[in-house]
């Protein structure tokens, strides 16, 4: 299974420290964020990274202070390096921020610009629907999607295990 992900550190042997977890202690981090690595952290312990499914060209200059890694992680050991399958559009919820699916994203732009003229009602009417979306999810509701996730779906990524063994590593193209 090959899976990308961006990093600060050497995924090859150092090991993860919870100080590194992206934002978790800036300050301006969503307020649920510590609590919610906690609570992951609990559950699968902090030895791993997050990876996506597909390539990943991010277009923030936020991430340039990262290294790209793309790692082919084989068939018969892929049961003790994965950790899991999960959803980060959930994950993002948890932390206080949407992770309505994109395609109900999508849905909510093309209504609002149906129904409104101008950029601030529509963008008011989608928060209010965001609003009205995530008021119908409980806490454990929005936990059991994220760890309940098929590869297939949409925010799909994955929890690979550290230490990565270089041998996994495809190198770059030149």
């Amino acid at each position: 299974m090959r899976v990308w992900t961006l990093q600060k550190f050497d995924i090859f042997s150092e090991p993860f420290r919870r100080e590194c977890a992206y934002s978790y202690n800036d300050e301006n981090s969503p307020p649920k964020l510590r609590h919610a690595y906690e609570q992951l952290w609990d559950r699968v312990g902090d030895q791993f990274i997050w990876c996506t499914l597909k390539e990943f060209k991010p277009k923030s200059p936020s991430w340039n202070d990262r290294q790209s890694w793309v790692i082919d992680v084989p068939e018969n050991v892929l049961g003790k390096v994965l950790i899991r399958i999960v959803n980060a559009n959930w994950w993002h919820t948890i932390i206080g921020g949407c992770g309505a699916p994109g395609q109900l994203w999508e849905h909510w732009k093309c209504v609002a610009k149906e129904r409104f003229k101008t950029k601030q009602e529509q963008d008011d009417w989608i928060e209010e629907e965001k609003r009205k979306y995530l008021a119908t999810r409980k806490d454990s509701d929005l936990w059991e999607m994220f760890w309940n996730c098929h590869p297939s779906e949409e925010g799909a990524e994955a929890l690979v295990r550290l230490p990565v063994c270089r041998d996994w590593v495809v190198p770059p193209c030149p």
